[in-house]
């Protein structure tokens, strides 16, 4: 199964390239041989990170903010934060912080832009 393109658009501001866990996903035609990664336990892999916990293939000079944008894992094409925090209720978006796979700030802002969206349905 491929990675389908997120239907909301993103609005470019890369915190889910900050400090979250990206998984490799080779059901969404990801190959971790193309990418630099670490293993975190058996079968899970996920992409490096700088020291500073930015994805490794973030580039803030770079158009995109990524270096590999058109090559990117399939969750980084499938993300979107406001589709992310509509899953999950309050309990477990905290807990999935405090495990290290999503950070506060993609949790503010994705509440952000789904009241963004909702105020422009609105109008």
């Amino acid at each position: 199964m491929e990675a389908k393109e997120r239907l909301l658009p993103c609005d470019g501001c890369h915190l889910c390239c900050k400090g979250d866990l990206i998984l490799i996903h080779p059901e969404l035609g990801d190959d971790a041989t193309t990418y630099k990664t670490r293993m975190i336990r058996p079968g899970v892999i996920v992409l490096e990170h700088k020291k500073n916990r930015d994805c490794i293939y973030l580039d803030m000079d770079s158009e995109t903010g990524c270096t590999i944008y058109e090559r990117r894992p399939g969750i980084c094409r499938e993300f979107s934060c406001v589709d992310f925090i509509k899953k999950f209720n309050k309990t477990e978006l905290r807990e999935l912080r405090e495990k290290g796979m999503i950070g506060k700030k993609v949790i503010q802002r994705g509440k952000e832009l789904r009241r963004k969206n909702e105020q422009n349905a609105s109008s």
